[in-house]
């Protein structure tokens, strides 16, 4: 804004019709009534009151039980993986050569965990034991084996190298990201009903303001009208004068009839976004006298850069495509892994502490290392996927260059918008006052005998224009500000709601800063 708007509006332009709630609002976690007279309820209730009540916000908050859900497992990958396997067997087998049965069985378990590390490589441990017998052998037989083995991809899909790890944990960089971009779009779903709350309550508040000035042309049209008849009655007046002042005052019925039924569809609209029983009634608050200061272009932008959420998201988006990309150019390189493993298996006739103490001498084990390439002979594929992973990190960076050009123009627009309207606000405040002086002066000239009824009903006319065009005038002024917060990306700061990873609900921490 200038320095001539950034030291403030006048305090005389916005004293009549500016509204804006600036209670304390209540908690969003906080109950509230939804049925019958609920009092009166503030612009900060109403934003309360949509954040707990919306559907569309109980719907966002069940996805982020999904969604970090999501983050949980892709953590899990990286952590250590264990089972438990028990079986028992029994048989028994006929021998028909001397008409006999062999009757026997085998019980095990085995103990095996996993894990998985950041350099793409894996470890491996087993532990098995089982014990067998027969009925032809009175000794019992026991197994006992255990193996210790690695599995590290040196070139392709991981590496000891800082390349390597990045690409090998790609996975729960992904998953971040994505978790990033699902708390993005759900600052954008609860602005979008921040924003459609405000837009409904001024609406009501609008229509409401215009009855009461449809309300008051009324009586102004029947106090001309006992003018008229006095000055009749008096003989400073024709008869047939009276029939535009009786024209007039149906003509103002009709506008409150009008009125009143758009109050009431508006209503009804209020009632539906913040989710409250059709029957509900409450009043709203006029109060506040605000002077906000609007930032440069530069100012503006800056805000815009650092706050959007649509831009913050693209630029994750370029993060996601730059991690592609190295994932897939890893994997066109050569497959170079190394695979070990150590550990020893033992089957002994005596007793199970013997046989388990016979395979735990690690002087005793068995063990081996391979060390394997492979070299891929023209496969397009790998090279397809490198191309693809190319062009969508330039396609993403040049979304981010569009949408910086983009949000540059909402800026530079929005800031002109709000100085405007707030200039308009001071022009339509203006010509009200001076149109209701003109009528009063008019009035004194009727009772004068000095100018004729119409003439007096165009003056009254003129007055009802002025005051519908200050309103409309202010909500628009007010409009401009939400606009403005949108653009910026400030709309959840303005409001003072808090958005935390663990949050099932929306919290208010404390009073709007408008």
């Amino acid at each position: 804004m200038t320095r001539r708007f950034s030291r403030g509006l006048h305090a005389g332009v916005l004293c009549a019709l500016v509204w804006w709630a600036g209670a304390t609002p209540a908690h969003a976690g906080e109950a509230m009534p939804t049925r019958g007279d609920l009092g009166r309820l503030s612009l900060a209730d109403c934003v309360v009151l949509a954040l707990r009540n919306s559907l569309d916000v109980r719907g966002v908050f069940l996805n982020r039980i999904v969604q970090r859900f999501a983050l949980r497992v892709a953590r899990y990958e990286f952590e250590p993986h264990a089972a438990v396997q028990l079986s028992s067997q029994a048989r028994s087998g006929y021998h028909a050569y001397d008409r006999t049965r062999d009757e026997g069985g085998k019980q095990a378990g085995a103990l095996t965990t996993s894990r998985r590390v950041p350099t793409g490589g894996q470890f491996g441990f087993v532990w098995s034991e089982a014990v067998g017998h027969n009925d032809w052998h009175y000794d019992p037989g026991y197994d006992s084996a255990w193996q210790l083995s690695l599995t590290q991809p040196l070139l392709r899909g991981g590496g000891l190298d800082p390349a390597g790890v990045r690409v090998a944990t790609a996975s729960l960089t992904f998953a971040r990201i994505a978790e990033g971009q699902n708390l993005l779009s759900l600052k954008q779903s609860l602005t979008a009903v921040i924003n459609g709350t405000i837009g409904a309550y001024r609406a009501y508040v609008q229509t409401l303001r215009q009855l009461d000035i449809s309300q008051r042309s009324l009586d102004r049209a029947h106090e001309l009208a006992d003018t008229n008849r006095e000055l009749i009655r008096a003989g400073r007046m024709a008869p047939m004068e009276a029939i535009q002042s009786d024209a007039e005052i149906a003509n103002r019925e009709l506008g409150v009839l009008q009125a009143q039924n758009t109050v009431e569809s508006v209503r009804l609209a209020l009632i539906q976004i913040l989710n409250l029983d059709r029957e509900a009634t409450f009043q709203v608050v006029e109060e506040g006298r605000t002077t906000v200061r609007v930032p440069s272009v530069e100012e503006g932008l800056g805000l815009a850069l650092l706050n959007r959420p649509d831009y913050l998201a693209a630029q994750r988006s370029v993060d996601a495509a730059k991690l592609s990309l190295a994932v897939a150019e890893r994997n066109a390189l050569w497959d170079l892994s190394v695979n070990g493993s150590v550990g020893r298996g033992l089957t002994d006739e005596g007793t199970w502490p013997r046989t388990l103490w016979k395979a735990g001498q690690f002087g005793r084990t068995d063990w081996q290392a391979l060390l394997t390439l492979t070299i891929p002979l023209r496969d397009l594929t790998i090279e397809q996927s490198v191309v693809s992973a190319r062009v969508a990190r330039e396609q993403a960076t040049l979304g981010v260059k569009r949408l910086e050009t983009s949000i540059a123009i909402e800026v530079t627009n929005v800031v002109r918008d709000a100085e405007v309207k707030a200039r308009q606000v001071e022009l339509a405040s203006r010509a009200r006052q001076l149109t209701e002086r003109k009528l009063e002066i008019e009035a004194d000239k009727l009772r004068a005998g000095r100018t004729t009824n119409f003439q007096m009903v165009s003056f009254q006319s003129d007055v009802v224009n002025a005051q519908v065009a200050e309103l409309d005038a202010i909500i628009a002024y007010l409009n401009a500000l939400t606009r403005l917060d949108d653009v910026l990306g400030t709309t959840l700061q303005t409001w003072r709601i808090d958005v935390s990873p663990d949050d099932d609900a929306v919290s208010v921490v404390g009073t709007p800063t408008r």
